[in-house]
């Protein structure tokens, strides 16, 4: 990222704008914002929205054991947690169809809605949501679920990736690392 023109900077404080340092983080509860400090040593600001739940964590070995994580998450969101389909947002790197969301059992897959410019703005589409990650930058949801990726590591420049997953979560984050890259 290079700098920004001088002539459009100049141009902007010309207009005597408002600058107001954020140092809160009114978007993510405390548990999404420690966790993505200690995953990826991002400063995520102070405070948070809120304490909100544990950031549940798993690591799968295969592309059936990723996918079964899945499967018991969406249970466990939507079923036992009481969030309704259209406030979870499960994001991937990769297509629909390149992602473990693909091998999910049709009771389930069909409740699975690809999120486009204009699924995104409808808010009462009544199904989970899927996206990748990069189509998802700057939205967020209730409730994130991030699958397909390796765990984050800053010697292979993932970070950013991963924060920008993280982050789209407001109060509920489930993480679903593949292992190895025998792992879609």
């Amino acid at each position: 990222m290079g700098k920004p023109d001088g002539d459009a900077v100049d141009y902007l404080d010309s207009m005597q704008p408002a600058k107001v340092p954020l140092h809160t983080n009114c978007r993510n509860t405390k548990v999404i914002l420690e966790k993505v400090q200690s995953a990826l040593g991002a400063d995520m600001g102070m405070r948070g929205a809120g304490a909100g739940p544990k950031v549940r964590e798993h690591r799968a070995a295969s592309q059936e054991e990723a996918t079964k994580y899945l499967a018991e998450e969406i249970e466990r969101i939507i079923n036992h947690g009481g969030l309704t389909p259209d406030i979870v947002t499960i994001l991937s790197p990769n297509p629909m169809e390149a992602s473990c969301v693909a091998d999910l059992p049709v009771s389930i897959s069909s409740k699975i809605a690809v999120l486009d410019e204009y699924s995104v703005r409808s808010e009462d589409r009544g199904k989970i949501g899927f996206a990748r990650i990069k189509d998802f930058k700057g939205l967020e949801n209730d409730a994130i679920i991030l699958v397909d990726l390796l765990p984050p590591n800053s010697e292979n420049g993932d970070v950013a990736e991963h924060y920008v997953a993280m982050s789209r979560a407001k109060s509920v984050l489930s993480i679903i690392y593949k292992t190895d890259d025998g792992v879609r």
